[in-house]
């Protein structure tokens, strides 16, 4: 009983939550794919530089967590290619970037690989490396 009490308070201890700001999934953890690079770009289509940002994916109730790692390396593929043609687009002020058309290739990436079992997305992380002119 002692072991399984030390157990749970150490996983209730280590897991993760939410940081602040950030809505859940509403069925169990977001699933996080490895790291993407997405091209930023100017308002004229220029390269401004590249954003470093953490796919997220929350699934459908029941959705096997297995499944996502099995196939992890075609949604990659596909989230790439969806970046690329939809890239960050730097704003006015030179330190934001306007993710909405790159959210939603992503989507479409998602959907794509699996299935419309996803029940959200979401694409995380501020680290942008501008190039100097």
């Amino acid at each position: 009983m002692k072991t399984a009490l030390t157990s749970l308070l150490a996983a209730l201890v280590l897991t993760p939550g939410a940081p602040a700001g950030e809505s859940g999934c509403p069925h169990g953890d977001p699933r996080n794919a490895n790291k993407l690079v997405a091209p930023v770009v100017r308002e004229d289509g220029r390269l401004a530089g590249y954003a470093f940002v953490t796919p997220r994916v929350c699934f459908a109730r029941g959705f096997n967590s297995f499944d996502f790692r099995e196939d992890e390396h075609f949604l990659m593929d596909a989230m790439v290619r969806a970046v690329h043609r939809h890239p960050f687009v730097l704003n006015e002020d030179g330190e934001t970037t306007d993710r909405q058309a790159a959210l939603a290739a992503f989507r479409e990436a998602v959907e794509q690989v699996y299935n419309g079992q996803a029940s959200g997305y979401d694409l995380s992380g501020d680290d942008l490396r501008l190039i100097r002119p």
